[in-house]
């Protein structure tokens, strides 16, 4: 075999190597987004729950039992959103009780997922912007971190009154 000819096959090697390091480069990236499609789908349904849990609730614990409210007064202030004391995650009875409500969930294929619930009042017209009064309109918002996923998965609902 000449020189050129060990070039040559030198050159094939070389080139042969870059492309099978590009193709298992290729397949490790797209089993890392398929790994990462699976936990924010898991994330969504464990946090769609919650959710679902939190919306069977009354919209105040002043309306429970009282289906018509005509002053909003008599809601619960924005600032003492949270379980009502001596009150337990058992004895949740309305939305805002769920407000900084940390839980832990678990799948079988995806183990533990943290989850963080917020109560707002929102405005009415528009139920974005965030009110320090009181409204007819609460927003929830549940937020689902898992170690595996780069980011945070959040979920809105509303519940009105």
């Amino acid at each position: 075999m000449s020189n050129v000819q060990t070039y040559l096959v030198i050159g094939g090697i070389f080139l042969f190597s870059l492309l099978a390091l590009n193709v298992n480069r290729t397949i490790i990236s797209s089993e890392e987004q398929k790994l990462s499609a699976e936990y924010i789908v898991m994330a969504t349904s464990v946090g769609q729950n919650l959710i679902n849990e939190i919306t069977e609730k009354a919209f105040d614990h002043f309306v429970v039992g009282n289906p018509i409210l005509s002053d909003i007064n008599i809601l619960t202030p924005p600032n003492l959103m949270g379980p009502e004391p001596g009150e337990t995650f058992a004895t949740f009875n309305d939305v805002d009780d769920y407000n900084f409500h940390p839980r832990i969930d678990s799948t079988l294929r995806g183990g533990n997922f943290d989850l963080l619930a917020r109560v707002h009042y929102v405005n009415e017209h528009n139920g974005i912007d965030t009110l320090l009064v009181r409204s007819r309109l609460k927003r929830i918002q549940v937020t689902v971190t898992h170690p595996f996923m780069t980011d945070t998965v959040r979920i809105y609902s509303y519940k009105s009154y």
